[in-house]
């Protein structure tokens, strides 16, 4: 949501802050991830930033969806992305690959 979106038709006093819960800051990062999350759900959202970090506002009458929304989305990907499989050693693979090199 950028900028021109947000001061279009905004009025902070029917706009609330989403949170899931009593982080002290989210990044950007974070809020852009949700927004997107919202915006599939057709749930209307701004991006906005205080001196602590960055927020993400919805209308009054949206916030229960909206949070119910991003704590489903937070549950389904706790987990993701996986981690990444443990490194193989290569020492094992070395006669081989300097093999098939001089063959080359």
């Amino acid at each position: 949501m950028n900028s021109e979106e947000r001061n279009n038709g905004f009025d902070p006093q029917a706009w609330r802050p989403v949170l899931l819960d009593s982080r002290p800051a989210l990044s950007k990062r974070r809020v852009q991830l949700w927004a997107l999350v919202l915006d599939s759900r057709s749930i209307p959202c701004c991006i906005d930033t205080d001196g602590s970090g960055w927020q993400l506002l919805v209308p009054e009458q949206h916030l229960t969806s909206a949070r119910n929304e991003l704590q489903i989305y937070e549950e389904n990907n706790c987990n993701w992305p996986p981690p990444l499989p443990p490194a193989r050693m290569l020492v094992k693979n070395t006669l081989p690959t300097v093999s098939i090199l001089i063959l080359l």
